[in-house]
């Protein structure tokens, strides 16, 4: 298994030096799963230059299942901006569980527009 983990991580290294945001995303998760905050935040700056919501998203949820919420919600303020609606729904979830309700209903009820006006 780990020789099957160092093999991915180098196929994501190479990937990801190429733009795949995929491959930085699987590389913020294995850096957060060994516990480097710091590798892992590395991503952080070509993920947002990359400007996919799904990636920024992606990379929230990563910090977040690791219990750095703080920039979780910096990634999905970004991804909010883009109107991408998974990450309103995912930052009302850490507002509501901070006590920020009207937040959070805010950001769900822009979310169900984005929704209703894309079909």
């Amino acid at each position: 298994m780990a020789g099957e983990t160092n093999r991915a991580e180098v196929i994501w290294q190479r990937s990801a030096a190429l733009g795949d945001v995929d491959a930085m995303v699987g590389l913020v998760r294995l850096a957060l799963e060994r516990r480097d905050h710091a590798a892992a935040s590395e991503w952080i700056s070509p993920v947002l230059e990359a400007e996919g919501p799904f990636a920024m998203t992606a990379v929230a949820l990563a910090f977040q299942d690791f219990g750095d919420e703080s920039t979780a919600v910096r990634l999905l303020t970004v991804a909010v901006k883009l109107n991408y609606p998974p990450a309103f729904d995912h930052a009302a979830a850490i507002f509501d569980r901070r006590g920020r309700h009207s937040e959070a209903t805010a950001l769900r009820g822009r979310a169900q527009e984005i929704r209703e006006a894309t079909g």
